[in-house]
């Protein structure tokens, strides 16, 4: 190896470290925990709302729910809220 290669190693370790030991302060340990649970809480919000919706606008194509609640009251509900 060269000197100009192994001065460039030793400045990439340098910029390394300093990451590093900015990336372990205890503020930006707490930021990164806060921006990945209001992301997560936002992801499964939206997940939630697709599939509700998902399943509210086709309730009476599932087959089991059918059966169960009568069809006519479930007709005339869907009807009157639109």
């Amino acid at each position: 190896m060269e000197k100009s290669d192994l001065k460039e190693i030793a400045e990439s370790i340098e910029k390394l470290n300093s990451t590093l030991v900015s990336s372990a302060k205890p503020w930006n340990k707490f930021l990164t925990g806060v921006i990945t649970g209001v992301g997560t809480a936002i992801g499964a919000a939206l997940i939630g709302t697709i599939i509700i919706g998902i399943i509210a606008s086709n309730l009476l194509k599932i087959p089991f729910i059918r059966d169960i609640l009568p069809t006519e009251v479930l007709g005339d509900y869907i009807e009157n809220s639109e």
